[in-house]
């Protein structure tokens, strides 16, 4: 209590300060003890519907929602859990940011469009109509509305050439080989590793070359499809060995090896858990760090 109450609070131009003011409330920003007291304070925000799920990272909140094509108005509990939200963010005095808030809609079918879905029931949140997206960009990673990885493909790439124009920098003082690598691994490799178990592996082989040609040329002596593929591995591990993981109970052992999950579309077969699966059953696990 004393760390949090009376904090003292001024704003610093040059050398002229403003007058102090006292506040109360919120968190020291940058204090490695905000975004657990946060995550404590926003702890009993549940879903109590089966089809909806709620993903909570510090202030960063994601909703997902199974809407019934034909009845949308009458999908299980998705704009019911919505005005739930604004009226908890109200009582527990935090503000939403509605026009930072956006909603994106998966949709599959052929016969029916986003636009009509979202036409038809808009979503509001104090007043303001939530706006439609074909992407989001949720932890560092992009998703669009069709499961595909283009749009994150190309944020990625933009990322990795800022980092080879350092790296041709780093190269003109002539370092040794080894120098070279602990440079790629230290400061290119984070870049294309991050989330890469959730993508990497569900682009298409045209986006998955362009990363093995641009590793290539930069003389890296591992092999990224491997290391990608072992992350996947180790990622599975964990979740097998934590039975109160979410996706634990995705991983069913059968007599010798883990069944196999049913998949009738590519974007299934190959996300991340019938990939690790398949991969568990080879034990296809090789180091080459």
């Amino acid at each position: 209590m004393s760390f949090l109450s009376d904090r003292q609070q001024a704003v610093r131009v040059g050398n002229q300060y403003s007058d102090y003011v006292t506040t109360n409330t919120g968190c020291p920003q940058g204090c490695v003890l905000s975004p657990l007291l946060f995550s404590l304070y926003t702890n009993d925000l549940q879903s109590s519907f089966n089809h909806v799920k709620v993903l909570k990272y510090a202030d960063d909140m994601a909703f997902i929602g199974l809407l019934n094509h034909s009845k949308p108005h009458l999908s299980d509990g998705y704009f019911e859990f919505i005005d739930h939200f604004v009226s908890w963010c109200s009582e527990q005095h935090l503000l939403v940011n509605s026009l930072k808030t956006k909603e994106m809609v998966l949709n599959f079918s052929r016969s029916i469009t986003s636009d009509s879905i979202v036409s038809s029931n808009p979503v509001f949140i104090n007043g303001v109509q939530i706006s439609n997206v074909s992407s989001f960009t949720y932890l560092g990673t992009v998703f669009n509305d069709r499961l595909k990885w283009h749009d994150n493909s190309e944020a990625i790439m933009k990322k990795l050439r800022q980092r080879k124009y350092a790296f041709y920098r780093f190269c003109s003082f002539s370092p040794t080989e080894q120098q070279k690598q602990h440079f790629l691994r230290s400061l290119v490799l984070p870049v294309f590793m991050y989330n890469s178990v959730i993508w990497f592996n569900s682009c298409t082989q045209d986006e998955r070359d362009v990363f093995v040609t641009f590793f290539s040329k930069l003389g890296f002596s591992s092999d990224i499809t491997l290391l990608v593929k072992n992350a996947i591995l180790r990622h599975a591990e964990h979740i097998v060995s934590e039975k109160t993981h979410i996706l634990n109970s995705c991983y069913v052992m059968g007599r010798r090896s883990y069944l196999s999950v049913p998949c009738k579309t590519n974007r299934l077969r190959d996300s991340f858990i019938p990939f690790s699966i398949r991969n568990f059953s080879t034990q296809a696990y090789v180091n080459c760090a």
